[in-house]
């Protein structure tokens, strides 16, 4: 079937079974994970130059498809505007799977047989489904397509809440800097601008189509802001991930701590670069929690200090070694001083700041009120949550070298920046995450340690109550302060797991040989799992399913062990060889060995 045969005959049983008499010309086609649904149209391949491919889905973009439909009556044929969207990327990152999504908007999706594994033979034989239990298959499929439509219709309708205007957006990253230039825009005078370092260009090309010159307005970075670019980018990092103990490892209380909302509340602290006014520096004592910092920086550690702050950069990741030299931010170059490190500045920049306006923080507080308005466990709750956290990543979109595929080359591309990418405020917002998570990690007592740690929090055998002892650290104070700005709270850690006895085999690698004693919110709180890249079986729902065989598969382990993964066809494969979607197995070396990161 075509994609207008398609359209078609959905439009005409609308108007035949439903009476609808004005037909839409303007259509969005809603799946959950578009990547299985759209290479089944036979004319696929002619859609490629009107769809892109975003985290390995499909959608569209500023063109919309273009689909002629012909009437048997010689009438002349209707245009449609077909726009693509797919829910998967509009979803909360905790609730991506179509159940949960179900769940949260009260349309459970269809339980083929009670018991699980059959349910789960069936899903992964669909055509056996359809061929001997029909109506079953058409409850099932029907009621998937209803939750992915039910939820594009949210978020339109939240979009218009807070916008005024109907839009369906490709991301919920994108809802956030739709929403913060909004904002920015209508302050007097914008600061738009102003946060991001940019002046108008102003141009006028001659249009041979109009006859005459026509006069054009383009944002362009500061001479200023271009002049250290390179400096700031080589101060931008990720997360700190690390795993300090590999194997079984003793019984204790063990405590996964996170910071809240780490990166919103980290984007909250600043404040408007006066960026005419950056200035160099190898002084220590110009780089604050709070200041835009950058630095060459050699540095070492005392040997008591057990958890180095200053990132350095590697073939293999990010490593934070006793001694070296980091290109990093002014929050970890504090942190490092207050910890005895030997620290040399061999080039140093600071860029004043306007701090009496904060506009990340207006705009983080905007939207803890919708989703505090919301509901914090609701639907449209976790929308807002998501696209707090979501907009940091758009100001360092761009940075380094990422390739995605590109729909219409058939090739892949590197990804260009977003509208607010600017690699100063990126570098200064992970670099404060990470130095208020140095701060703690070493202000712990000598009896305790860190079991692991990822990206805003870490899993340890520490107390709360050894925690009380440090908020009187300085960047805890910062964000202490923030998050009371922010939330009228000023905690700023909160408990996500606790477990009696984790295993550990590398960066993101984590799973629970003794499951936790305190009371779960649902199955996840007395559990910890980071599969670390392995796949399982799909029939293996439940967490403690799940636990349960990775923990076998580390135990058992032998050097030959091998494991099956069941994957999919890419995104290359698909407009290649005009292949649909079905799923491939392949067979790989168990990988859970130590990673010598710490050595």
């Amino acid at each position: 079937m075509t994609l207008s045969e398609f359209l078609v005959f959905a439009l005409g049983i609308g108007a035949r079974e439903h009476g609808v008499r004005n037909i839409p010309t303007i259509i969005y086609m809603v799946g959950h994970f578009t990547r299985a649904d759209i290479p089944a149209f036979r004319d696929f391949k002619d859609m490629k130059n009107s769809m892109m491919s975003i985290r390995n889905t499909f959608a569209t973009g500023g063109t919309s498809l273009k689909i002629d439909v012909s009437f048997p009556d010689d009438s002349a044929p209707v245009t449609l505007a077909v726009g693509i969207r797919d829910t998967m990327l509009l979803t909360p990152a905790t609730n991506k799977s179509l159940l949960e999504l179900g769940n949260l908007l009260n349309v459970p999706k269809k339980v083929l047989k009670t018991d699980e594994h059959d349910h789960a033979w069936l899903i992964q034989n669909m055509d056996y489904c359809r061929t001997n239990h029909w109506e079953m298959f058409r409850e099932y499929a029907i009621t998937d397509a209803t939750i992915a439509m039910l939820y594009g219709e949210r978020v339109i309708n939240l979009y218009d809440e807070v916008q005024g205007t109907k839009k369906f957006p490709i991301t919920l990253s994108s809802i956030g800097v739709d929403l913060l230039t909004r904002k920015l825009n209508a302050c007097n005078p914008p600061l738009f601008n102003q946060l991001f370092g940019l002046e108008n260009h102003k141009s006028k090309q001659y249009n041979k189509n109009l006859g005459y010159y026509v006069r054009s307005s383009k944002p362009v970075q500061l001479i200023e802001v271009d002049r250290y670019i390179k400096e700031a980018t080589e101060c931008y990092h990720g997360g700190r991930n690390e795993q300090f103990w590999f194997g079984p490892c003793f019984e204790d209380t063990w405590t996964d701590f996170d910071l809240q909302n780490a990166y919103p509340t980290a984007m909250s602290l600043i404040g408007i670069p006066l960026w005419t006014l950056m200035y160099t520096t190898n002084d220590i004592d110009e780089f604050t929690p709070t200041s835009l910092g950058y630095a060459d920086v050699e540095f070492e550690f005392p040997e008591s200090v057990r958890y180095p702050v200053l990132p350095v950069r590697t073939d293999n990741g990010l490593i934070f070694p006793r001694s070296g030299r980091s290109r990093c931010c002014a929050p970890e170059i504090f942190a490092a001083k207050r910890l005895g490190a030997k620290l040399t500045i061999h080039f140093g920049l600071v860029i004043p700041t306007n701090r009496g306006i904060k506009p990340f923080a207006d705009f983080t507080k905007d939207l803890i009120g919708y989703r505090e308005t919301a509901g914090s466990k609701t639907l449209n709750g976790l929308f807002w949550k998501e696209i707090i956290n979501s907009t940091y990543g758009k100001t360092a979109q761009g940075l380094f070298i990422k390739r995605v595929y590109d729909l219409k080359q058939a090739d892949t591309e590197i990804l260009g920046p977003s509208k607010i990418t600017n690699p100063y405020l990126a570098a200064f917002i992970t670099s404060a995450v990470r130095a208020v998570l140095g701060e703690l990690m070493n202000g712990l007592p000598s009896e305790k340690m860190i079991f692991s740690c990822t990206t805003d929090g870490f899993l340890t055998n520490a107390t709360e109550a050894d925690f009380a002892l440090l908020r009187n650290g300085p960047i805890y104070k910062v964000f202490a302060r923030a998050r009371e700005e922010l939330t009228g709270n000023d905690s700023v850690l909160e408990i996500k797991h606790a477990v009696r006895k984790p295993l550990g085999w590398r960066t993101r690698g984590q799973a629970t040989i003794l499951a936790g004693s305190i009371a779960p919110i649902g199955d996840k709180e007395n559990f910890v799992l980071a599969k670390g890249g392995i796949y399982l079986p799909k029939y293996l729902e439940t967490i403690e399913q799940q636990n349960e065989q990775i923990v076998k598969l580390f135990l058992n382990r032998t050097p030959d062990c091998m494991v099956h993964v069941v994957g999919s066809v890419g995104m290359r494969e698909i407009m290649t060889y005009d292949a649909d979607f079905v799923q491939k197995s392949i067979t790989k070396r168990l990988s859970m060995e130590f990673d010598w990161k710490r050595m």
